[in-house]
């Protein structure tokens, strides 16, 4: 190459065009491999082993129904629960053995509350009829049973009650206990007291087919671990008070000087979470001097609330119910 006269070669260096063109490649390829060596996010991890389901808890008692057993039926829950239970003749020990060995027996601290006298007599043995056990599904695999065994002359029954769990084809004791309510068209269901789960069975007594000769009432029972405790309601003193029993609906006709009057009791249960409110309502009927003459005249409207309460572990109840307030003097009886 000649430049200005003089011969320049091109061994004496790139010329700037070249170093240019060189430099554009050297850095293209740079950020290539920088691109190529970018980093890159690492793969995700593989997810967790789930736990194990954690194990069921232990069973008071078991029973293995075999593959392919249908929904548990009376004599089931009479296998499972019951021991010294006699298929032939259908009688139960006196005392009823539930299915640890136990004696089904209630002589807790609430019968020292009320005169025991009616509460204590039993009626004679009889057959025990799959139909009358009482199931009540409590959620998919647990069913709360009742078996009543032995009968009293106050109209209640007394008899084991368990919280069953079914797992595949065995059915599970998880809680049992003894229970004395009123065995017709009863109801069970757990609920929530506190801290702690209670057993709440109503049930009614009715003395003729007429609906208005039953009186509705219901039963409360701690859960204490893995047993069903029966425990009265002790008042603010920490005394006994009463059973832990709440007449629901009653009805009672009493006579005075010129007229006849009839009570109606109204009152329902009502779970709080941290107590239990118990509202109730009588209302007095003006029946006249002939009880089936003149339409009935309300006279008189009261109501009432307590509460129930967990007071150092007892039931503590905010004072006597509205009911034996305005009835006083009829004969108390023991639940």
């Amino acid at each position: 190459m000649r430049w200005a006269g003089v011969m320049v070669s091109d061994a004496e260096g790139p010329s700037p065009r070249r170093r240019l063109a060189e430099r554009a490649a050297f850095l293209l390829a740079a950020a290539i491999l920088a691109a190529g060596c970018a980093k890159r996010p690492p793969p995700a991890a593989p997810p967790a082993p789930q736990p194990p389901p954690p194990p069921p808890p232990p069973a008071l008692c078991e029973l293995d129904r075999g593959a392919g057993a249908g929904s548990p039926e009376g004599a089931t829950w009479i296998a499972l629960l019951l021991r010294g239970y006699d298929a032939e003749t259908r009688h139960v020990t006196v005392p009823a053995l539930d299915c640890t060995g136990a004696q089904v027996r209630w002589n807790g601290p609430a019968l020292a509350c009320e005169d025991g006298a009616v509460a204590r007599a039993a009626l004679p043995d009889r057959p025990l009829a799959t139909t009358d056990v009482l199931a009540t599904p409590v959620s998919p695999t647990r069913t709360l049973v009742w078996i009543p065994t032995s009968r009293f002359a106050s109209g209640d029954a007394l008899g084991p009650v368990a919280l069953v769990e079914a797992v595949g084809s065995r059915l599970r004791v998880l809680a049992l206990g003894p229970l004395r309510a009123y065995p017709q068209h009863a109801r069970l269901r757990l609920e929530a007291l506190g801290e702690r789960k209670v057993l709440v069975a109503e049930g009614e007594l009715c003395s003729s087919a007429e609906p208005a000769s039953c009186v509705r009432a219901a039963r409360l029972v701690p859960l204490r671990d893995d047993r069903f405790v029966s425990e009265p309601l002790l008042g603010t003193d920490g005394k006994c008070l009463s059973p832990a029993w709440f007449d629901l609906s009653h009805q009672e006709q009493r006579r005075s000087e010129t007229r006849r009057e009839r009570l109606e009791l109204g009152a329902s249960l009502s779970f709080g979470g941290t107590h239990l409110a118990i509202e109730e309502q009588v209302v007095v009927l003006d029946l006249g001097a002939n009880p089936e003459g003149a339409p009935a005249r309300i006279v008189h409207r009261a109501q009432s609330t307590r509460t129930v309460r967990w007071v150092a572990d007892r039931l503590v109840v905010s004072g006597t119910s509205l009911w034996t307030r305005m009835t006083q003097g009829r004969a108390g009886v023991a639940r």
